[in-house]
């Protein structure tokens, strides 16, 4: 009896929740569904929509992120869509969403095996586009160099191709002396790698500048700052900076996002 009684309360909580999505998908158009990791079901955070489909509009899904602001970046995301009458499709860039006005970017899914209250409402997926977050450098979770994992964010489809990263080149440096000896006298448009063109050969000459400011730096501190490791150097630079950003009355924070922004643009060769 206790059984019986087992499978007939989940039975009534699936009902209910059924319930409670069409009710919520009749009053507001969709609705958003967080799902948690289980023992049953391990994986990261990962939220969907249900009730696009009653609008021809694939249902969207999102991974890896904190179910309120999952919540709230589907919610905006399904109403654009809604409001342009154009489904999403693999590679539409979403911008204006993210507080640093990185791009979100979609990806139709293959894969909507846990879109389960979409089939308990519409007996199938029709269709469902995944909205893919990108890391702090900009770099998508299919590319070169993302530090995004699929223990971070699984992509339950196939992505777009890939963009090409130009990354300044590795210096062959491990202290701010040996990055001294590197710089010598060289002109200061001068890469310090190999000489090539392209937006590469721009970030070398970007690189070798803060290289000198680097140096400079650790120059005028004297000391073991030209000797001990330069990732020392450079943290203890960018710890002065911030003082001397108080002094001058800048905002760090700000500066700092304008930076990122520059950056993204520098290494995706879009400046």
């Amino acid at each position: 009896m206790g059984q019986k009684h087992s499978h007939g309360a989940v039975a009534e909580m699936r009902a209910a929740a059924i319930a409670d999505t069409r009710a919520k998908v009749a009053e507001h158009g969709w609705t958003v569904i967080g799902v948690f990791p289980t023992p049953d079901r391990r994986g990261p955070n990962f939220a969907y929509t249900v009730g696009l489909s009653a609008r021809g509009l694939p249902e969207l899904a999102i991974y890896g992120l904190h179910t309120q602001i999952a919540h709230s970046l589907l919610n905006e995301v399904a109403r654009r869509m809604v409001e342009s009458g154009v489904a999403l499709q693999t590679g539409d860039r979403i911008e204006r969403v993210l507080v640093d006005d990185v791009p979100l970017v979609t990806v139709a899914m293959t894969d909507t095996t846990d879109l389960n209250m979409v089939r308990e409402c519409y007996g199938a997926v029709a269709a469902a586009v995944q909205v893919v977050w990108p890391d702090g450098a900009g770099v998508l979770p299919w590319e070169d160099g993302s530090r995004l994992t699929d223990d971070d964010q699984p992509v339950r489809g196939r992505p777009p191709a890939a963009r090409p990263l130009y990354h300044a080149n590795r210096l062959p440096v491990t202290t701010a002396q040996e990055l001294a000896d590197l710089i010598g006298e060289q002109p200061k448009q001068t890469t310090l790698t190999r000489e090539g063109t392209g937006p590469r050969r721009d970030n070398d000459i970007r690189a070798g500048w803060a290289g000198r400011a680097l140096v400079a730096y650790a120059t005028h501190l004297g000391g073991s700052s030209l000797t001990e490791e330069v990732e020392t150097a450079a943290s203890d630079l960018l710890c002065d900076m911030r003082h001397l950003f108080d002094a001058l009355g800048v905002d760090w924070e700000a500066a700092v996002t304008r930076s990122d922004d520059h950056y993204r643009g520098e290494i995706f060769g879009e400046v």
